[in-house]
């Protein structure tokens, strides 16, 4: 015997064989692809990219194990998704209705002799885009109709607000003028009512010197003009007084059939001394039986207004002619 041989017997162990693991197709909707179509990336990050419309779809993979093929079991889960290994006999992992987002697929082969903590492990990231109303570019267009939203509320609120504010302003202002206009007129009625006594005290002694027998002529035509001015007065003051009952809604109209020749007559001779110590030419033209149905007060504030306006804007040298007539049932009064 030339030699000696020993043999230690638990060292002489089978060591596992662990083959690699390739993905080979993709199935979706029953339709089957070439997976490879689908990879994006580079060498060190590929990835499979699906639209969301393909959010169901089958990963077959093949270990390359021409030993233990036969009684060999897969196990695969999806991170992100369901993080709990599942097994299978078949080399296909199925997935339905999964969210749009980021991914990964792993698998490990097992053998005939399992020990997880040798057997391979392959992965694959998967991505599902979003439809395009997720999509970033969306989210900031949703982002932006917000902001712009709530802009264009912030506006609204602050112009009805402005708005408002000019509206009440506005009112407190008419208020205010109301109010001042209210005290203003109540004043002038008050100096109206205190005006008409001396007024009255003047026109009952002119009226006595025109009834007094021993006056010449002379003094009765003052006495009649001083008479005259002080019954405009009282007119105007009346008129004072029958604008604020028409302001407070107490003026009654009394309509009935007046003498308008005569009333004409009246008050263009109480303007005569007036129109001679401004030299201007005055006189009136009318139909001595002219009668018509008005309010005698209103007729005559009328007119007096008229008139007085004329002698108002009428120079030195001028000439004011007043014409009364009735036409087509209409009173003209024309200066």
């Amino acid at each position: 015997m030339d030699g000696l041989v020993w043999i230690k017997q638990e060292e002489n162990q089978k060591k596992q064989f662990i083959p690699d693991i390739f993905f080979t197709k993709l199935r979706i909707f029953n339709e089957e692809y070439n997976i490879h179509h689908f990879i994006k990336g580079g060498e060190n990050k590929q990835y499979i990219e699906l639209k969301y419309t393909q959010n169901s779809f089958a990963i077959s993979f093949i270990a390359m194990d021409f030993v233990n093929g036969e009684n060999s079991t897969y196990s695969y889960k999806l991170e992100n998704f369901n993080n709990v290994w599942m097994n299978t006999r078949t080399n296909e992992a199925q997935f339905t209705n999964i969210d749009p987002g980021d991914y990964v697929l792993l698998v490990k082969y097992n053998g005939s002799e399992e020990d997880s903590d040798e057997n391979r492990i392959q992965r694959i990231h998967i991505q599902i885009l979003p439809p395009w109303y997720m999509t970033l570019y969306a989210k900031l267009i949703y982002l932006l109709l917000i902001l712009a939203s709530i802009y264009w509320v912030y506006l609204f609120g602050k112009n009805k607000y402005e708005q408002k504010k000019i509206k009440i302003t506005e009112q407190l202002n008419q208020k205010y003028e109301k109010e001042m206009y209210e005290r203003k007129l109540r004043f002038f009625t008050n100096i109206t009512h205190e005006l008409s006594t001396p007024l009255t005290l003047i026109h009952g002694p002119s009226e006595r010197i025109l009834n007094y027998k021993g006056s010449d002529s002379f003094i009765k035509k003052y006495a009649q003009i001083i008479k005259s001015n002080t019954e405009r007065l009282n007119t105007l003051i009346q008129e004072i007084i029958d604008f604020r009952r028409m302001e407070t809604g107490n003026k009654i109209c009394h309509i009935q059939e007046v003498d308008v020749s005569k009333i004409v007559s009246e008050i263009t001779e109480s303007y005569v001394e007036l129109a001679e110590q401004n030299n201007i030419n005055f006189g009136s033209e009318i139909n001595p039986y002219l009668k018509w149905n008005t309010d005698y007060g209103c007729f005559t504030k009328i007119l007096n207004n008229l008139i007085s306006n004329a002698f108002k804007y009428t120079p030195p040298q001028g000439y004011i002619k007043l014409s009364v007539s009735i036409e087509d049932n209409t009173l003209l009064l024309k200066m």
